[in-house]
Order: C-alpha cells, then sequence, then structure tokens
C-alpha cells in the first residue's frame, strides 16, 4: 500500500510540475508528462529525481537547487518550510504519526510523514518564487517573505473543487489516513494545478 501510495503521490508531483512549466511558457514539460505516466509502484526507477533534473534545468536555465549563493534557493527553501509546517499539523490533526513514513526513512528526522506528503504542494511554491522579482536583492526581504507566506493562501484544485492550499492540506491528509484504515487507494484525493495558481479569500 505504501509503495503504490508513494507512486501516486510521485505521479501527481511530477504532474504539477509539469503544469507550472506550462504555465511559464516551457515545453519540457512535455518530458515530464511522458515520465510521470511511466512511474512504477514504490518509483523503484526513480523518476522523481529524472523529473527533477529536468525540472530545475529548465526552469530558470541555469539554475543549480545546491547553490547557497542563489536567493531563489533560499526563498525555496522558506517556502517549502511554511508548507511542511502545515503539512505536519495536518498529520497529527488526522490522527496519524508524523515520523512513520510513507518512503522517507530517518531516524533522525520525526516528520518523515511530513517529507513524504508535501512533495505534490512543492510545485505550487516553485511558481510563485518564479513570479517574484528579486532585483538585486541579496537576502530575503519582509515584502519577499510576505510573497512566500502567501503561498497557503493560493489556490489548488482537490477533488474537483477549488480550494486555498491552507484548506486543502487537511483534507489531503484525511484523505491518506482514509486510505491507510481502508487500504483502499480510492480513498486518497491528490492537489493538482490546473491553472495559475492565484490568492483566493474564500473557497468555492
Amino acid at each position: 500500500l505504501r509503495k503504490r501510495m508513494w507512486q501516486n503521490i510521485v505521479v501527481q508531483k511530477i504532474r504539477n510540475q509539469s503544469a507550472v512549466l506550462r504555465l511559464c511558457g516551457n515545453a519540457a514539460y512535455k518530458k515530464l508528462d511522458i515520465l510521470a505516466d511511466n512511474v512504477k509502484s514504490g518509483d523503484t526507477q526513480n523518476l522523481e529525481g529524472v523529473a527533477a533534473r529536468i525540472y530545475w534545468s529548465v526552469l530558470w536555465g541555469k539554475f543549480n537547487r545546491n547553490n547557497d549563493n542563489d536567493i531563489r534557493n533560499h526563498a525555496l527553501d522558506y517556502g517549502y518550510a511554511i508548507l511542511r509546517g502545515c503539512v505536519a499539523r495536518s498529520i497529527v490533526g488526522a490522527g496519524m504519526l508524523p515520523f512513520y513514513g510513507i518512503h522517507h526513512c530517518n531516524k533522525l528526522d520525526n516528520f518523515c510523514l511530513a517529507d513524504d506528503l508535501i512533495e505534490p504542494w512543492r510545485p505550487f511554491l516553485d511558481y510563485i518564487v518564479f513570479n517574484i522579482d528579486f532585483r538585486d536583492a541579496d537576502k530575503l526581504t519582509p515584502d519577499i517573505k510576505q510573497q512566500l507566506v502567501s503561498v497557503l493562501l493560493h489556490s489548488c484544485t482537490f477533488n474537483g473543487m477549488r480550494h486555498s492550499i491552507m484548506n486543502a492540506i487537511p483534507l489531503y491528509s484525511e484523505s491518506v489516513a482514509t486510505s491507510f484504515k481502508t487500504k483502499d487507494l480510492q480513498s486518497l484525493k491528490l492537489p493538482s494545478i490546473t491553472s495559475a495558481p492565484k490568492i483566493v479569500n474564500t473557497d468555492n
């Protein structure tokens, strides 16, 4: 069950990455669509990693995710931490143990499950960072941080409906918990990017 659940999570992450590239006018999204269609149970071929290399190499051109001198990496890390915290709270709220992961396994990490479940949400933050005007900033200013924090207020499509990410994440974790209880992946619901994420005031 965990292997098939991880397969679904990876597929949706890659599809959301593809959507980001498509929204940014990058034709490389087609390569990611092909990879998403070929992810196997447990992602034994690590197509998540293959997709990531393509994704980061084309999103900003000569961009290195490991470059600590690039402010975009600081922005991504800051935004991911916000998403991870929200996911971790929703995991506990859904009655699950955050240290028991689906795929990630690290005795020194008390939030392995959060590291698993955050994956399909990362591209939403990527899109926001892509559209931030950093100008000549060499550190995260209050204005940039405010834009990153707003990721939770941005829209997503979840279970066929438009939600804010902040309201969709608990629903997502509840669907994971239900899948574990029923041992049925039909209960698992995943977020998707069907249009450009934007700030929403209420769920529709």
